[in-house]
């Protein structure tokens, strides 16, 4: 998939963001998983990002379940990375522990952190 710089305002800040999605397939088999990145950037403050990495099942026929509206097991609708609501809920939690102007803020394990704001990925996370 094409990367696409995007802007996204939250408490009145601008950032940019940009998703990054690359399939991992096991040797000899059409099964994978998928490593999705999100670098959220704080508008003309280049050097520290967000960057969040996510580690998730590959949705046999469907692709990359982060990104195409899987359906949550807690009943509460579906999730896509891509839509803005889910990247402000992202970039609110990590305000609450980042200081953007010295440092970049880093998480590996992505589907950890959304458990954390709300959103139940069992099944999907891949181990």
């Amino acid at each position: 998939m094409k990367s696409k710089l995007r802007t996204i305002v939250v408490q009145n800040i601008e950032f940019k963001y940009l998703i990054r999605e690359q399939f991992i397939g096991y040797e000899g088999a059409k099964l994978g998983y998928w490593i999705t990145k999100l670098r959220v950037f704080r508008s003309g403050w280049k050097n520290t990002p967000i960057e969040v990495t996510f580690k998730s099942q590959d949705g046999y026929g469907v692709g990359n379940l982060l990104t195409t509206d899987t359906i949550l097991n807690d009943n509460n609708g579906s999730f896509n990375l891509y839509k803005p609501s889910i990247i402000r809920k992202v970039i609110e939690k990590v305000m609450q522990h980042w200081n953007w102007e010295e440092e970049k803020f880093e998480i590996k394990d992505g589907m950890d952190f959304l458990k954390q704001i709300g959103f139940d990925f069992e099944g999907v996370k891949e181990e």
